[in-house]
């Protein structure tokens, strides 16, 4: 940065006086005067007290000038009637500063001068704006500037630091880009890089965000005048206030907790299960046992020896031995007791039990496990939550899990939803390294799981599902130190409602949840995805495709048996941000010279009808692949094949879709490197149809192949790889979309 160390001192020194003073936002002069102590440009002004001032100002400048009434009373000067603009003359800024004068005095305002300034050459009127989220710390804006910033909302965000990609990526997403950066319709063009530094000087590593981040609640620079390189600030505010706060950065060395006895637990207590009826604790025994969990078992009961046949202690501290894990299903008032009882016994304890924060009368309860857990040295997964589901070591809360250990982690806030993330994401091909319910998460969090995911070499991708983030900033951090290397793909419950207090700059009110959320994944390289099915879908991508490091290849190549199938899907790649373009000349050829019969279609889409497809026990499959891999410099295959009319063709001694799947492996293998392939295999729904697409897709998913079964489950997952890719390679441009909606 090149702002002087003691032009920043003396703003620091401005803000804490008003502060103290207890003032909530810096007059337009002070404003700029710290922009420009972090190299931020400003026109040329001087502030004036009377007339006399005033005419001594218009003398130094070069007109036409702006004179702006200065109070502390008013934080938007142009709703009110407090700007006059270009004053050609002396006597022009003389009356306008006694117009002003009168202004004020009419509504009783203060007033504490007029800025009289150099008018800006005409340009785009662009808004820069900050403010300090309460989760994720300093958030930068850009957008389309003027008094029409929040009705055409057309802004973008980064999380704070920002840096050269972030900034770039901020400029592409605005939909005025190529307005800004092209020209179009004879407006000036906007020198991007000049754009980029002074994005950076606000919210980059030494920008102005960061470093008054204990002072500053929200910025707002508008408009930002911007005309080939000069980039200038004709109006800025910034407010200030007590709730202010210092952002506490990740320290990225931070020894990783030992969460192994979470996942693969050598010896776990249940507390609550009943040796005269059936409970949730006998109900968890039991589970256990089905998913053969081989460790020692304790129950925790006041009185019985044993309860269903494990041996039963008094408490959580009389096992004789520290117990890896706990499940606490007792009712809310007994759980602080239950854990004081293992104070230095137990790593980690899981609370079922709910009616504490989430309740309204459980506040008390909740502070008081809270003390307990400090007192206890216990980790608390919950209260309010369903535990820890981990083939890894038998553990599990769930009816029928499978007990093949995958490598997708999942960190869920919802114990509800994580149980149809598991048995849906079983039907779909997932296989789990864990799954982690936080509940109200008082202890552990969200950042906390993340970490060891992060960390765990059994886990290839990562998804989350929150519904509040305290750690917000960790979690950014987090995210943004693993630098990508890790897909982690997140679902966020609520994230359409405003998560900020009622702001009173531009950049506030529009600063909602979800563009949050949206900036923390452009930043970090993570798919935000806005339903479950787009969150399964991505996760299936993930687990079974390695992105390529080569992202300059995003076409993508259609083959199937169904014609209006395929013209539905090619809207939707495209709407999801895939191309969908035609074959080269060569491979074109290639794919005449087979001479398909009729009713074959060899364009991109690629459509051949079933009894075409299966020709030669999948020959034609073959070939069509073959082409495709050593002709076409397609990024991605997409297989979609409709079953009904390939089974209606089966016989006693041939199996069609067998032969298609099998062939389509054997030509891919070793390829997958080079080419992604996705298979979609649709049924009408019928049980037997069902049971066949079951067999077939774990045949593909043996293989290495993702299976949906819908070409839109096949666009979003890609879409999610493809844009990792992008991001991996640096591109600022616009992401693929990877969530199903339609761009606009």
């Amino acid at each position: 940065m090149e702002h002087v160390a003691a032009e920043v001192t003396s703003s620091r020194v401005l803000l804490a006086d008003l502060r103290r003073a207890g003032g909530t936002h810096l007059a337009e002069p002070a404003a700029k005067q710290i922009l420009r102590s972090y190299g931020v440009a400003t026109p040329a002004g001087f502030v004036a007290r009377d007339r006399a001032e005033a005419a001594n100002a218009f003398s130094r400048l070069t007109p036409p000038v702006a004179v702006k009434l200065v109070s502390s009373a008013i934080l938007h000067k142009s709703d009110v009637g407090g700007v006059i603009l270009a004053l050609t003359t002396q006597k022009e800024t003389l009356a306008a500063v006694d117009r002003l004068a009168n202004l004020a005095s009419r509504h009783g305002w203060p007033l504490d001068g007029f800025l009289i300034e150099e008018m800006v050459v005409p340009g785009h009127e662009i808004v820069i704006g900050g403010v300090i989220d309460q989760r994720f710390g300093p958030v930068l804006m850009l957008g389309l500037g003027g008094v029409f910033v929040e009705i055409f909302n057309d802004v973008a965000f980064g999380i704070c630091p920002i840096n050269e990609r972030d900034a770039r990526r901020m400029i592409n997403e605005l939909k005025a880009a190529p307005l800004l950066l092209q020209g179009a319709r004879g407006r000036p063009l906007v020198d991007q890089q000049a754009l980029c530094d002074c994005l950076l000087k606000i919210g980059g590593d030494s920008g102005l965000l960061l470093d008054l981040a204990d002072v500053v609640t929200e910025l707002d620079i508008n408009p930002l005048m911007a005309s080939g390189s000069d980039i200038i600030a004709v109006d800025a505010r910034i407010i200030i206030g007590k709730d202010a706060r210092s952002v506490s950065t990740f320290d990225s060395s931070r020894t990783l907790a030992n969460f192994a006895p979470l996942f693969n637990p050598s010896s776990i207590a249940v507390v609550g299960a009943s040796a005269t009826r059936k409970s949730l604790g006998n109900q968890f025994l039991s589970r256990l046992r089905a998913y053969g969990y081989a460790g020692k078992i304790f129950a925790v009961h006041p009185t019985a020896d044993t309860v269903d046949g494990v041996p039963a202690i008094r408490s959580l501290g009389a096992a004789g031995e520290v117990i890896d894990y706990a499940y606490v299903a007792v009712p809310p008032d007994e759980v602080a007791p239950t854990l004081r009882g293992g104070s230095g016994r137990v790593r980690f304890a899981q609370i079922i039990t709910s009616g504490f924060g989430e309740s309204g009368d459980g506040e008390h309860r909740e502070q008081d496990l809270v003390a307990a857990i400090e007192e206890s040295g216990i980790r608390v997964l919950g209260p309010n939550c369903l535990g820890t589901h981990s083939p890894r070591g038998h553990l599990t809360y769930l009816a029928g899990a499978s007990p093949t250990q995958g490598s997708c982690g999942i960190v869920c806030q919802s114990g509800g939803l994580s149980i149809d993330i598991v048995q849906r994401g079983q039907l779909i091909g997932l296989n789990f390294s864990g799954v982690v319910t936080l509940g109200n998460s008082i202890d552990l969090s969200p950042p906390d799981m993340l970490e060891f995911f992060l960390h765990d070499a059994q886990t290839k991708v990562v998804g989350v599902y929150v519904e509040g983030m305290r750690e917000g900033r960790r979690f950014f951090e987090l995210l943004r130190s693993a630098g990508s290397a890790k897909p982690v793909v997140i679902l966020v419950g609520g994230r359409t409602q405003q998560g900020q207090r009622a702001a009173r700059s531009h950049t506030g009110a529009l600063a909602t949840d979800l563009k949050m959320w949206q900036a923390l994944a452009a930043s970090t390289g993570s798919v935000l995805s806005p339903t479950l099915d787009a969150f399964l879908a991505a996760l299936v991508a993930f687990s079974y495709l390695q992105p390529h490091a080569d992202a300059s290849r995003s076409n993508i190549v259609l083959l199937g048996n169904g014609g209006g199938a395929s013209v539905l899907a090619a809207d939707y790649f495209a709407e999801c941000g895939l191309r969908i373009d035609a074959l080269p000349v060569s491979a074109g050829q290639s794919l005449l010279d087979m001479k398909l019969p009729p009713g074959s279609s060899v364009s991109n889409p690629i459509d051949i009808p079933a009894g075409n497809l299966i020709a030669g026990n999948g020959r034609v499959m073959a070939q069509v692949i073959d082409t495709v891999l050593s002709e076409s410099e397609a990024s991605a295959l997409v297989v979609h094949l409709n079953l009904e009319p390939i089974l209606s063709l089966a016989s006693a001694e041939g199996d069609p879709l067998g032969d298609l799947t099998q062939t389509m492996l054997e030509v891919l293998d070793g390829h997958q490197s080079q080419l992604h392939c996705l298979l979609v295999l649709r049924t009408t729904g019928e049980p037997e149809m069902e049971a066949r697409r079951r067999t077939e897709a774990q045949r593909a998913n043996l293989g290495g192949v993702p299976v949906f079964d819908s070409l839109e489950g096949a666009a979003i997952g890609l879409a999610a790889i493809h844009g990792l890719e992008r991001f991996r390679a640096g591109d600022s441009t616009i992401p693929a979309k990877s969530d199903g909606d339609p761009q606009q």
